[in-house]
């Protein structure tokens, strides 16, 4: 979808702001959606289907090992990750260059050097839910049957609470460029406050979805 979107968008874009921000802004959505394939493909491990099947064996555990379970979770999503995002962001830079040449390569480029460092807070927001609410379970003694954290009655409550922000910040994020470049708000350089505005919201609001709740 973003490869399509940007044959018709880049040739017409000649300003190295905008370059920079929507490089910045399609590589944390590609990054986002390769994290969560992979999280769907291994689901026994990143969603904690394996752990809700062995319920018994943690309430036995005191206290059960739950931080050394999501660090070691956060670490193999991490380094299985790791390769296919750099691949699909490699992909994302090729096409810049390709549409836009050496110069927008090397806007594309510093915007990929910007957002390397969102990697692990976004392996973090992604895990943080069904960890969330895997703890909850455990720690209600529920019996109930259920073979993930999804099915859990108040999972997608939890779930809205926990990425409020984050898709508040993504909805706000389309409409304002989208609203800036029909109606020329913002021009020059004004792009580029716009991008440090943009990622400086971005690793505020990732900061706080990666803030699990404390549990022991």
């Amino acid at each position: 979808m973003v490869a399509g979107a940007n044959l018709a968008l880049l040739p017409i874009v000649h300003n190295g702001s905008i370059i920079l921000f929507l490089f910045m802004f399609e590589m944390y959505i590609v990054m986002t959606g390769t994290l969560r394939a992979i999280t769907d493909v291994f689901r026994d491990i990143f969603q904690f289907e394996s752990e809700m099947e062995r319920l018994t064996v943690f309430r036995l555990l005191s206290p059960p090992p739950l931080v050394p379970l999501i660090e070691a979770k956060w670490t193999l999503l991490e380094r299985l990750g790791v390769y296919p995002c750099m691949t699909a962001v490699g992909l994302l830079l090729l096409e810049y260059i390709g549409l836009l040449g050496m110069r927008g390569g090397l806007w594309a480029a510093m915007g990929a050097v910007v957002m390397m460092p969102v990697y692990s807070l976004v392996v973090k927001r992604i895990l943080r839910t069904d960890y969330e609410v895997f703890c909850l379970v455990l720690a209600s003694g529920e019996q109930a049957a259920l073979t993930s954290p999804r099915d859990y009655a108040g999972y997608m409550v939890i779930a809205a609470g926990n990425h409020s922000f984050h898709r508040l910040l993504i909805y706000i994020t389309v409409f304002s460029s989208l609203l800036s470049a029909f109606f020329m708000l913002l021009k020059g350089w004004s792009w580029a406050c716009y991008s440090v505005l943009f990622v400086l919201m971005l690793y505020l609001v990732l900061w706080n979805s990666s803030q699990y709740a404390r549990r022991t």
